[in-house]
């Protein structure tokens, strides 16, 4: 009968007496084993990467970047080859060097942006008048439109209003 074939397996599989076991659920119990342990390791590594992301990110920036800065410190320490042209200098002062040259293009991106952005500041005032006017305009489309009897724009237009003043300020 198919409860006591249903005992007999149970009881093979709590005594761990393989010989007992048709070899489809020998499969079977193998596969869960498996399935429970790769569970088991892609939990325990997502946890491992969410609790090192900082330096996991600074290693990833760090490989980046001696990805791309390897052929120029390359072309610096090489010796002349083939008749490309090359200055030969010793492989730190070429680090060095492509280091400073990383380092003042960073800093030269900061001013620029610094200065985009001190622009855009200065200039938020009149932003926050003119999207001010595109507002009331857009209010006055949307009740006109035949949305406007179901949907109290108002609400949503103090919201945005507010807002806005907020971020000018």
């Amino acid at each position: 009968s198919d409860a006591g074939q249903h005992r007999s397996l149970l009881a093979a599989l709590a005594a761990e007496d393989l010989t007992a076991l048709p070899l489809a659920a020998i499969w079977l119990e193998e596969r869960l084993k498996t399935v429970s342990l790769a569970t088991v390791c892609v939990v325990a590594l997502g946890f491992l990467a969410w609790y090192l992301q900082s330096a996991l990110q600074m290693l990833l920036i760090a490989a980046l970047l001696a990805v791309l800065l390897e052929p120029l410190v390359d072309r610096l320490s090489a010796p002349p080859c083939g008749g490309m042209p090359s200055l030969a200098l010793p492989r730190p002062l070429a680090i060095a060097i492509t280091l400073a040259l990383v380092l003042a293009l960073f800093l030269l991106l900061l001013l620029l942006l610094y200065n985009a952005v001190d622009s855009f500041m200065r200039r938020a005032p009149e932003f926050g008048d003119a999207s001010q006017h595109a507002l009331e305009v857009f209010k006055l489309r949307w009740k006109a439109s035949r949305l406007g009897p179901y949907f109290d724009i108002d609400i949503l237009a103090k919201a945005l209003a507010t807002s806005i003043k907020d971020a000018s300020m």
